[in-house]
C-alpha cells in the first residue's frame, strides 16, 4: 500500500511540474513512475524477503529454543514417530491407547517440524507422562534437527519407502535419515522396511504384528501377536495398513508400561485419523476420503479396501507425487491397480497419463476411465453420476497445480 501510496503522489507531482514546465521532456516524464515501477517490482519483493527473514529467522530460533528447553526440563517421556508413511496415524492410535491409562500429549495433526513443534509445546507445555512427537523430513539433516529439540528416548520407524525422493534423491538417503532417529533413542520400534535399522531393535514380525488381515468396506478385523500372546481384535479403521499401524502403536504402547490387555480393550476404541481413508456416508452413498495419502502403499491399500464394497465403485485421483525418478513407474503401478472399478476419474494434465497407462496396459476399460483438468471438474462428474449404495473413494487430493 505504502508503494501505491508512493507511486500516486509521484504521479501528482510529475503532472503538476509537467503542466509548469510546459516542455516536450516534462511531458514524458509524467509516466516514468508507473513505467519503472514493473521493472522494480522482482527487486523490491525481493528485498521485503530479506527485510523479513532478517526478523523472522532469530524469532523463528527463539521460538524453537523455547520449545526445546521446555521439553528438556520435563521429566516426561520423550517419543519421536517418523517414517515415509503412517507417522501421524501410528501417534494418534498409540496417543488413544497410552491415554487409557496415563496423562499423554502429542503434536496435533501433521505437526511434525521444528516450528510446529515449538508452536504446540510452547502453548501446551510439556507437564505429562508421555509425550508424542511426530518427526517429519524432506531433506538430509531433518530427523537430526528434530532430535536434538525434542531428545526422544523411545523412536518408532514406521518403514521406509520412495516418498519424497525429490528432495532426498534416493531410497538410500531416506532411509538413512530415518535412522537418525533410530540411533538417537534409547528403545526402537521398527516396521518391517525398517528392520535392518539396528540388530538390538523391537522389530515387526519378531516382537509384534498383524496377522490374518480381513477387510471389510466398515472394519478391520485382524490378529494382534504381541510379545507373544496373540489376540483376535476388530477395528473402525479400514486397510492393511491400518492393521499395521495399530500394531505398531501396540508395541510402542507395550513398551511404555501397558499391558497386552489393556491395549486389547482400547483398539475397537480407535478413532480414524481425518482424510487417511475416513469413511462416512452421506444421501446413502460412502465416501472414503484418503486425500491425504500420497505414498504407494497407502494408494494400493486404499484401492484394496475400495473393491471391498458391495456396490459401485469409483477413485478420484490425481496419482502420486515426490517420488524423484520413481514417479512416473509409480502411478503406471497404481494405474494397474484401478483396473475392475465402475469408475476411474484422473484429475490433472501429464502426471495422470501414467496412471492411464498403467490402467490402460493390465487391461483397463477405457470407457470406464474420465481425465478431467481440476477437482471441482471430477465434483461436477460425480453429481450425475453417484447413486445409492455407491462407493467413491477419494485418492490424495493435490492441488490442481499438479
Amino acid at each position: 500500500m505504502l508503494i501505491l501510496a508512493a507511486i500516486f503522489w509521484a504521479e501528482v507531482g510529475l503532472y503538476t511540474a509537467a503542466d509548469a514546465i510546459g516542455t516536450p521532456w516534462a511531458e514524458a516524464l509524467k509516466m516514468a513512475p508507473v513505467g519503472i515501477f514493473p521493472m522494480l517490482l522482482f527487486l523490491l519483493v525481493a528485498a521485503a524477503n530479506c527485510i523479513m527473514k532478517v526478523y523472522e529467522i532469530p524469532r523463528a530460533r527463539h521460538f524453537i529454543k523455547k520449545a526445546t528447553r521446555t521439553l528438556a526440563e520435563s521429566d516426561c517421556v520423550k517419543v519421536g514417530i517418523t517414517g515415509s508413511f503412517g507417522k501421524t496415524s501410528v501417534k494418534t492410535y498409540a496417543a488413544e491407547m497410552l491415554a487409557t491409562k496415563f496423562n499423554v500429549k502429542a503434536t496435533p495433526a501433521s505437526y511434525n517440524t521444528p516450528i510446529g513443534i515449538a508452536k504446540f509445546v510452547n502453548a501446551e507445555g510439556a507437564d505429562c507422562d508421555i509425550f508424542l512427537a511426530e518427526l517429519g523430513a524432506r531433506h538430509v539433516g531433518d530427523i537430526k534437527e528434530l532430535c536434538d529439540m525434542v531428545k526422544p528416548t523411545v523412536g518408532v520407524v514406521t518403514g521406509v519407502t520412495a516418498q519424497h525422493l525429490e528432495t532426498f534423491g534416493s531410497v538410500e538417503n531416506v532411509r538413512r535419515e530415518k535412522g537418525e532417529l533410530a540411533r538417537a533413542a534409547e528403545t526402537v520400534i521398527l516396521g518391517s522396511t525398517a528392520a535392518d535399522m539396528r540388530e538390538d531393535a523391537y522389530v515387526e514380525g519378531r516382537g509384534f504384528s498383524a496377522k490374518n488381515i480381513h477387510l471389510c468396506c466398515d472394519k478391520t478385523h485382524f490378529t494382534l501377536v504381541l510379545d507373544g500372546k496373540e489376540a483376535e481384535v476388530e477395528t473402525p479403521l479400514l486397510g492393511r495398513h491400518a492393521a499395521e499401524d495399530v500394531a505398531l502403536a501396540a508395541a510402542l504402547s507395550h513398551a511404555l508400561g501397558m499391558t497386552f490387555e489393556e491395549i486389547v480393550a482400547a483398539i475397537p476404541t480407535l478413532s480414524p485419523v481425518p482424510h487417511r481413508l475416513e469413511r462416512s456416508v452421506s444421501g446413502g452413498i460412502v465416501i472414503l476420503d484418503d486425500s491425504y495419502n500420497s505414498n504407494p502403499e497407502g494408494a494400493k491399500n486404499a484401492v484394496e479396501v475400495l473393491k471391498c464394497s458391495a456396490g459401485r465403485t469409483v477413485v478420484v485421483t490425481p496419482g502420486l507425487v515426490e517420488l524423484g525418478d520413481l514417479e512416473e513407474e509409480q502411478n503406471e503401478a497404481l494405474g494397474k491397480e484401478l483396473v475392475g472399478l465402475d469408475s476411474v476419474i484422473l484429475v490433472g494434465e501429464t502426471r495422470v497419463l501414467a496412471v492411464r497407462n498403467g490402467y490402460k496396459s493390465a487391461g483397463g476399460d477405457e470407457g470406464k476411465l474420465t481425465i478431467v483438468p481440476t477437482l471441482s471438474a471430477a465434483q461436477e462428474i460425480l453429481k450425475d453420476m453417484l447413486q445409492f449404495g455407491d462407493t467413491v473413494l477419494f485418492l490424495n487430493d493435490l492441488p490442481d497445480k499438479y
